[in-house]
């Protein structure tokens, strides 16, 4: 059971104890493979258990529609991605990945989720100012900061 503000979630139809049975399976299947791999049994690395967490947590979401799922499952999956295809040197996809959990709690929560809108649109322009600066010399920020406020401003109801 999850506790966020004076509202609580618990996993679907699952009660108490199957949640405990889920988290305490989960846990020992990475354990086994956390084991398997120190003893070279299996060739297993980091973006292989940020790919599983990340996996795992979409798959909860997928049959839960529990939306602070989203969050952690994009988060480990979109830096199991970079890791995989070694992208790390692209320091401004982090907080496109962290920006893209956000706007997927706005999509998928119409009503609750109006407050992921903020540190969504933040965290995407930061990324995308700093992809333009990588791909084009030249950061695009004060234009998209410029236009994001002509857009506020031109809406009549936010």
């Amino acid at each position: 059971m999850a506790v966020l503000g004076n509202k609580s979630y618990t996993l679907g139809a699952c009660n108490d104890m199957e949640e405990k049975i889920i988290g305490g399976l989960f846990l020992i299947l990475i354990g086994v493979l956390l084991f398997l791999s120190q003893m070279n049994i299996l060739a297993l690395s980091y973006f292989h258990f940020t790919l599983i967490f990340g996996i795992f947590f979409l798959l909860l979401y997928l049959f839960q529609k529990l939306w602070f799922l989203l969050l952690p499952g994009i988060i480990f999956f979109g830096i199991g991605i970079i890791i995989l295809f070694n992208l790390g040197i692209f320091i401004f996809m982090y907080p496109i990945i962290i920006g893209f959990s956000f706007l997927a709690v706005f999509l998928t929560e119409k009503d609750f989720g109006k407050w992921a809108v903020i540190p969504a649109v933040i965290l995407l322009l930061v990324g995308l100012s700093g992809l333009f600066n990588h791909f084009f010399g030249k950061s695009l920020l004060g234009a998209i900061v410029i236009l994001a406020g002509i857009y506020l401003l031109s809406k009549e109801e936010f």
